[in-house]
Parts: C-alpha cells; sequence; structure tokens
C-alpha cells in the first residue's frame, strides 16, 4: 500500500467520502514534502531487489577474497643415474643393488626458483666463482642452476665422497659439505662427515711435514725427520735420501711390495720419492 493510501485511511468524513478540499490540500502537501525533503533510506527489509544487489557488488562476501600469493617453487632437476630417470633422486635409495651408483648427472633443469638454501649451497660449493678451467680459456660466468651438480651427487650412493678413508681435496671438501646442505638426510652423510673430518687431519698433517706425496722436500724445513710409510702395495716406487752435496746417502727401488717403509734422519739434507704416492707416519 502506498504513501498516499495510508494517508487517506486517516482522513474518512463521517459519511465515509474523503474531503475533496482536504484531500486535495493533502496532495498538494504530500507533493510539495516530497520536492523539499528526501524520504528516508528504506530498510533492509523494504529496500528494492536493485539496491540490494548494488550493495552486494561494492561489499566484498568472504568467498572473494583474493588469496594468498603461491609459494614459488624451487630448482628441481632430473638426474640420471645408470641409464634410469626417476622422478625425484631419492628413489635411487633404494635401487643400490639394481643400479650402479657411482656416477650420476643432471640431465635436465626443470625450471623454478632458486631457495635460499639452493643458493647457499651454490656458494658452499663454490660454484659462485668464475670457472677458470675452460679448454679455450675464456671464463663462464657463474650460474646457480649449476646446484643441479649436487642433487646428482645426492644420488651417488657408492659414489666417491662415500669411500672410507677418503682425502679430499679443499675443492672437494667444499662440494661434499654442499651436498649434504641439499639432502642431509642422504643414506651416507655419515660416512661423508668423516671423509670431510678425515680430510681436515690429513690436510693438517700435510702442514705439519709429517704427510707428502712423490717430490722433492728439504729435511726439517719441508718434512719432518722420522720414520714413514706408504699404504698401499708399491709398484715401481723409488726414493732416494741425499745429503748437502747430492749425494745419495741410500735409495730402494720396489717393483712390488706391500709395505715399503724408510727412515728419514734429521742429519739428511732432503729426500726424494717417486712413483710412490702417499707417505705418511705409521
Amino acid at each position: 500500500m502506498s504513501v498516499m493510501n495510508l494517508r487517506h485511511r486517516g482522513t474518512q468524513t463521517a459519511s465515509g467520502q474523503p474531503s475533496r478540499v482536504f484531500g486535495a490540500a493533502l496532495s498538494a502537501a504530500v507533493l510539495l514534502v516530497g520536492r523539499s525533503s528526501p524520504s528516508p533510506a528504506p530498510s533492509a527489509a523494504e529496500a528494492p531487489t536493485t539496491v540490494s544487489a548494488r550493495t552486494t557488488s561494492a561489499t566484498p562476501s568472504a568467498s572473494s577474497t583474493p588469496s594468498p600469493a603461491e609459494t614459488a617453487q624451487p630448482l628441481t632437476f632430473t638426474v640420471e643415474c645408470d641409464g634410469t630417470e626417476p622422478d625425484d633422486y631419492h628413489e635411487f635409495w633404494s635401487l643400490t643393488k639394481e643400479l650402479d651408483l657411482s656416477l650420476c648427472e643432471d640431465v635436465d633443469n626443470n625450471g623454478g626458483e632458486p631457495t635460499a638454501m639452493q643458493e647457499a649451497a651454490w656458494k658452499r660449493a663454490g660454484y659462485d666463482q668464475l670457472d677458470e678451467d675452460d679448454d679455450f680459456g675464456d671464463e663462464d660466468e657463474p650460474d646457480i642452476t649449476d646446484v643441479g651438480a649436487l642433487y646428482s651427487l645426492c644420488a651417488e650412493v657408492e659414489g666417491y665422497y662415500t669411500k672410507k678413508n677418503n682425502a679430499l681435496s679443499a675443492e672437494q671438501a667444499k662440494e661434499a659439505a654442499a651436498m649434504l646442505m641439499v639432502c642431509p638426510d642422504f643414506p651416507k652423510a655419515k660416512q661423508v662427515r668423516a671423509n670431510l673430518g678425515y680430510s681436515t687431519k690429513v690436510d693438517r698433517e700435510i702442514r705439519d711435514g709429517v704427510r707428502f706425496f712423490d717430490g722433492t722436500y728439504r729435511v726439517v724445513k719441508q718434512i719432518k725427520p722420522g720414520t714413514y710409510f706408504i699404504p698401499k702395495t708399491a709398484d715401481d716406487c723409488y726414493w732416494e735420501r741425499l745429503d748437502r752435496k747430492g749425494n745419495i746417502l741410500a735409495n730402494n727401488l720396489i717393483h712390488e711390495g706391500t709395505r715399503v717403509e724408510v727412515r728419514i734422519w734429521p742429519s739428511d739434507y732432503s729426500f726424494h720419492a717417486e712413483g710412490c704416492g702417499e707417505w705418511r707416519r705409521p
């Protein structure tokens, strides 16, 4: 029922008919009021459908709230071992009896964004340094995707870094440590860490002059006097002790032997060895 109908119902005459004069005046009043004063806002129950729809579209509902940005995927790589390329390098860990897992390689970069861990491992391995070993003498720019090499090492359950008592070079030690950053759950992580500790011990003994390799050394200044042996079977191993004038004090050529041992005296001027490999104290 409109506003006019509600007002007419309250102004009927005694005869039951509305007064024309009063009705006309009332109509004019309503018209005047309608022009001079805005009508009150409709309540929620009386609001037209179009207004309600407009209000809904202006106020986002819970379902239209934007979702947080998706987390970027890390760099992923396809690793191949013995001609096999599983979806995840972890699968190699259960295939030690079926495959040769001594040498693997990353054959494909599947894309993604490097994570903080991947970048840290890349730097720990020394991959962020310029490569000056190019056959043409060119320097290759560091590439973060080189971190894929660490994933291939993570698949090498029987790889070089897992061999017992394996003394690693400084560069190899960096790479092995970086590999464990990528796969701390590596099946032979304990052995790799043992080799890292062993390598530290070897480096210290080399600096102290109680472990050395083929070459010529000044006694006392470069190597310490004492008894030394080579830990492997000798194959055409030659050694000699020399005085200050270059005269041979003692020498030996071992074509084949299970244990080669020599005593170096403080009075010796130098010691020379070739084809023997590593010398160390018992």
